[in-house]
């Protein structure tokens, strides 16, 4: 995915760094070059960053590579292509995205990496100087690039111009910029009004402003399913056609759209919650009506209940103000 900024490019070999008089929560801005890679490579390097960019690391929260990524299959889009050994491979590339991820965080603290493995003497590529930073990663034998953010929040974004790959990490405004009708503010790595009711997934939450951070998704059926596995993850549509025909009512396919996180206050906004303030589930499929004060206290008492269990689908009016989060059980 390609985000659209100003940029004020200093240009080195590995790193292009961004002027942090451009953007106040700028925490750094590294480039990889991708000049000479073959189309397959770079529909790898795409796919792996487009599932990664937009997305929030809030305080505490373990970033996987191989969990956003998913497993690297044909059936998922990926094509043939070098590794970092250059071996050819199905996915091969995508561990020059998890490289630059590494390089822009050594440029911030507050990081602790959890799990990292490198191509050593066995690097061949030229995106990194060194084979120190040649993340290596691999899904099938569970060699994953994993941290923790022990510090405040932060976005991680990935886009491509003039044949490098951008990672910029930026820090969220916890204040989230407060909004009307539960609409909430842009705030850094933010999204403005709602484009639609939809599903979403709670992403953080900050207990010190009532600011709640939604990650939109779709359910697909039918033809948008059919278009989505061929547009998407690369079937032909015959073979989209015929895994969807063998879906049963209750199947989905979900469309997590470009990562934008859209705040929504809590304080301001009508909720229905699965749980009671206590943490006790709520009988059958359906959720009651709820208020802030129940929201904080089941956050308190435990977090993933709110941020772990269900999802949630985000009714908005039409300025695409939310003025209602509803926890829900299943479409």
């Amino acid at each position: 995915m390609k985000k659209v900024v100003s940029i004020l490019l200093i240009v080195l070999f590995l790193a292009t760094c961004c002027s942090t008089a451009l953007s106040q929560g700028l925490l750094s801005c590294v480039s990889t070059p991708m000049k000479g890679s073959s189309k397959g490579r770079t529909r790898n390097v795409e796919l792996a960053a487009d599932r990664i960019s937009g997305t929030l690391m809030a305080t505490d929260m373990v970033f996987s590579f191989n969990g956003l990524v998913g497993p690297r299959t044909s059936e998922a889009g990926f094509k043939t292509a070098p590794n970092g050994r250059g071996v050819n491979v199905v996915g091969g590339g995508v561990a020059q995205v998890a490289s630059a991820i590494y390089l822009a965080l050594k440029g911030i603290g507050d990081i602790d990496i959890l799990e990292k493995h490198t191509y050593g003497k066995n690097y061949v590529g030229n995106y990194v100087k060194s084979s120190s930073d040649a993340i290596m990663t691999d899904y099938n034998a569970k060699k994953d690039f994993r941290f923790r953010n022990t510090g405040r929040p932060f976005m991680i974004y990935l886009w491509f111009e003039n044949n490098e790959l951008y990672c910029q990490l930026e820090e969220v405004d916890d204040g989230g910029g407060g909004g009307g009708s539960g609409s909430g503010g842009g705030g850094s790595g933010g999204g403005g009004a709602m484009p639609y009711s939809s599903y979403a997934d709670l992403i953080f939450f900050n207990p010190g402003t009532g600011i709640a951070y939604f990650d939109y998704f779709d359910l697909l059926q039918g033809a948008d399913a059919v278009e989505y596995l061929v547009n998407r993850e690369g079937y032909s549509k015959a073979k989209a056609e015929e895994e969807v025909a063998e879906y049963a009512d209750s199947e989905y396919i979900r469309d997590d759209g470009d990562g934008t996180l859209y705040p929504v206050d809590i304080n301001t906004t009508n909720l229905i919650l699965m749980y009671q303030p206590d943490g006790e589930p709520m009988p059958g499929a359906d959720g009651v009506p709820s208020n802030a004060g129940d929201f904080y206290a089941l956050f308190n008492h435990d977090p993933s209940l709110l941020l772990d269990s269900f999802f949630y689908y985000l009714h908005t009016d039409p300025e695409g103000n939310v003025y209602l989060v509803e926890q829900v059980y299943w479409p």
